[in-house]
């Protein structure tokens, strides 16, 4: 039996618990459980083919899913929950293949954590994978695809050649030092200020959050070029497990005991606890952006810039204000732009709110930096001034 250090039971919050499973060929499944990651197709997957085992890490984001998945997966399906990265890089380097069934990604780093670890990787054929990824990743169209191809991967052995060299061809073309010297160039920068976001504490989620991920190593990235560089965050996880708390002041430290308590209840299973959540949630909507605003203009000597680079609703709101004040020219780092797309039907109240913000205060912005061509295109779609649009990687 193989044994493996998991988060408890259903909500990926509780008490560490060792899972045993058996000796033989896994699947790994990464990302947070969300709709549009389909993390349900897995539970079809995974009953098609009893011979081998399923383990999903993620964020349990959504609780609706999470149940599904704890009351329906079959015996050889198991979901960790929230796990650190230690462990997941463990479970990458065990696994006989990655699958990732997302149906929209403004990048995807997934299939490149697999395929750096030599492990085959299976997905559907969005835009962005075959911009990235080319033919390293084997595409399927539907579930019914999924089954057929691990079922040939098992019955060889899951013997599969990965091209190191085109591996290494995509971690060089989507390296962060080259993305870092890139965006200071576009936007001849000798200073900047950054307002981030991020997780409360270290210990409080471990989680495979990729936009926290690749937004970090970037920001690490622009303090190693030499620019004067100031990073203001409303959370302590990130800058502190990338080596940067020196250079990051945290906004608002009364808020972080509110997100400790967003988090804690993000699984509460009673309608109080639902309603405590989103009373909470609103509050960290409306008190964030002026935390921003406070600390700015508090420690603004510091680091003398005209310059604000943001990535969230909520860090663009107070980037507005600055430059209404000081003149401050705005910078945005957008990951996928289907988040910001007023498809009211598919977001809760808060995300509308999100939307709404965003919506006005693009207008202001200076530049727009967006991670791949694929984000590039369906953002410009919708935003009129093509002209402010930047890509982080490529031409």
């Amino acid at each position: 039996m193989r044994k493996i250090s998991a988060v408890g039971s259903n909500t990926g919050s509780g008490p560490r618990e060792t899972l045993k499973i058996r000796e033989r060929p896994y699947a790994l499944w990464i990302g947070v459980l969300q709709s549009h990651k389909r993390p349900l197709d897995m539970l079809e997957i995974s009953e098609a083919l009893p011979e081998m085992d399923f383990i999903m890490v993620g964020a349990p984001s959504d609780k609706q899913i999470v149940d599904r998945l704890v009351t329906e997966k079959p015996p050889n399906l198991h979901y960790l929950g929230s796990v650190s990265d230690h462990l997941k890089e463990d479970l990458i380097r065990k696994c006989s293949v990655g699958v990732t069934t997302s149906v929209y990604e403004g990048f995807g780093w997934t299939p490149l954590e697999f395929l750096s670890a030599g492990k085959p990787a299976v997905a559907y054929p969005l835009r962005v994978f075959r911009e990235v990824y080319g033919d390293l990743v084997s595409y399927v169209q539907n579930v019914a695809g999924f089954i057929r191809l691990l079922r040939e991967f098992y019955s060889r052995g899951f013997r599969m050649k990965i091209d190191a060299e085109a591996v290494e061809k995509v971690q060089n073309r989507y390296d962060f030092a080259r993305a870092a010297s890139r965006f200071i160039d576009q936007l001849s920068l000798e200073s900047l200020v950054i307002f981030a976001t991020d997780l409360p504490s270290q210990d409080l989620l471990d989680g495979v959050l990729g936009f926290y991920l690749v937004e970090w190593q970037f920001w690490r990235s622009l303090l190693r070029t030499g620019i004067c560089l100031q990073i203001y965050s409303n959370g302590t996880k990130f800058s502190s497990q990338f080596g940067i708390a020196d250079r990051t002041l945290c906004v608002g430290r009364s808020l972080l005991l509110l997100k400790r308590h967003v988090y804690t209840l993000r699984q509460g299973a009673t309608r109080l606890h639902r309603l405590v959540r989103k009373i909470l949630y609103l509050s960290l909507l409306l008190l964030e952006p002026w935390y921003y605003v406070v600390a700015y203009i508090r420690n603004r000597k510091g680091v003398r810039t005209d310059f604000v680079l943001g990535g969230h609703p909520s860090t663009l709101f107070a980037a507005i204000v600055l430059k209404a004040i000081y003149g401050l020219r705005i910078a945005f780092l957008i990951h996928d732009a289907g988040f910001y797309r007023l498809i009211w039907e598919s977001k809760s109240f808060a995300m509308r709110i999100h939307c709404l913000v965003f919506t006005y205060c693009l207008r202001y912005v200076d530049h727009v930096t967006v991670v791949s061509k694929a984000t590039a295109n369906e953002f410009s779609a919708f935003y009129q001034h093509r002209e402010k649009i930047g890509l982080l990687w490529g031409e």
